[in-house]
Order: structure tokens, then sequence, then C-alpha cells
């Protein structure tokens, strides 16, 4: 089964440290992609309005085809990757993919329900929120022949 591991970092250079990290253990260039969702700034007004319409749509279809129809899952890394840097490892075995989540988490990966909670008060599943305290970068199992998530 393939993995993706996803993670969101406030600041760009300690996702290239992480990055650089990953290189030097021997993962592939073509198995880690960094990419910073920056926006257009607005002083005023709401934010959703200043950004451009293909940025956006391009960024929540990255998290729709990883997470498929979760909307909840799609919406909460959507919103907390606004002007951050997004990482992504793809890993063929569980024990690489949980390998890279203790390196991305160590060379500070943002936790994500926290940095997004705003955007989901009606949120009452207290052991939910207690689980996704925890959770900093994530793994999404695929399968091979077709890519769909196993979440």
């Amino acid at each position: 089964m393939a993995n993706t591991v996803v993670a969101i970092f406030d600041e760009i250079e300690s996702a290239r440290q992480a990055e650089r990290y990953l290189l030097e253990k021997g993962y592939l260039q073509s198995e880690i992609t960094l990419k910073t969702a920056v926006y257009k700034e607005q002083p005023e007004g709401d934010p959703e309005e200043a950004h451009e319409p293909d940025v956006l749509e391009g960024i929540r279809s990255f998290f729709r085809k990883l997470f498929g129809e979760d909307d909840y899952q799609v919406t909460t890394y959507h919103r907390a990757s606004h002007n951050r840097t997004i990482v992504t490892v793809h890993t063929t075995s569980d024990d690489d993919a949980e390998h890279v989540v203790s390196v991305l988490d160590g060379y500070g990966a943002l936790n994500v329900h926290e940095t997004a909670g705003s955007y989901h008060p009606e949120s009452d599943d207290l052991a939910t929120e207690s689980r996704a305290a925890e959770i900093k970068s994530r793994i999404v199992r695929r399968f091979p022949d077709n890519g769909e998530s196993v979440n």
C-alpha cells in the first residue's frame, strides 16, 4: 500500500530543513513536494474574497484528491494551508510513513486542527477533538492501483 504524508508549516525554512533531512536520509526528490500557498493580501473585508479563485480551487482540489469525500478534512486542511507551506511525501511502506511523520513533526509541522479550529466551531465531539489535538503530520493510505484514499 502506498502512503502520502501531508504536513503544513508556518515557516518555509522549517519545511526546507525537513526536506533536506529526508533527502540526506535517502528519500528521493520525486517523493517530496513543497508548495507554498500564498494569496493576495487585502487589508479589509473578507479574506476569502481577496484570494484568486484559481489558486484557492487548486489547493482545495489537491486536498479533495487526497482526502476524497471527507469534506471536513478537505476544508480543515485547505483553510489551515492559507499563506503556509504544504509538504507531501510519498512512501511505499507504513514504517517509512511513520518515520516521515516524526521528521516533519520534529521540524515544526503545525497542528492543523488547532490552526483551523476556528473554522469549525460547531464541532462538539470531545473524543474527536482530543484525538485531533495530537495530529500534526498526517498519513493518508492509498491503494496503489487506483490512488483511492483509505482513511
